[in-house]
């Protein structure tokens, strides 16, 4: 199964994305296996999007409420390392967007929503640590 990091590509090169949470369908969360490895991509592999590695899923996938989410799950999501770096993805630096922790409680807080948890170990791949690198440059 292919998934697609978007935002957080930068926490998963770096191995520091360990969690992510979406809206799924019960059947495609079903897909994800325990102990199985699936493709992870900087974006959607229809839109350009470039393989940057795999997620290795170490617990069985579950639905929980993004009220539910703890402030260690802001580090899980790679939210963490996002603003230590100080990255912003463009799309969102036109929204308004302040910084991933304002972000990060505004979607625990606001959103509310039940979503589909997949917490893994990342393997980032070659054209991980390139895009790490063009990050630093």
């Amino acid at each position: 199964m292919n998934i697609s990091m978007w935002y957080t590509w930068p926490a998963f090169c770096a191995k520091q994305k360990t969690v992510t949470r979406r809206n799924w369908k019960p059947q495609t969360m079903d897909r994800l296996k325990l102990d199985f490895e699936h493709t992870a991509w900087d974006r959607n592999p229809r839109f350009k999007g470039v393989c940057i590695g795999g997620i290795y899923v170490t617990e069985t996938p579950f639905i929980q409420n993004t009220s539910e989410m703890t402030d260690q799950d802001y580090i899980d999501e790679g939210f963490w390392f996002m603003d230590s770096i100080g990255w912003r993805p463009p799309m969102l630096i036109k929204s308004g967007f302040r910084s991933w922790w304002v972000y990060f409680n505004e979607w625990r807080y606001a959103v509310c929503e039940d979503l589909v948890v997949v917490r893994f170990e990342p393997r980032p791949n070659a054209a991980a640590d390139k895009k790490l690198e063009d990050l630093h440059a």
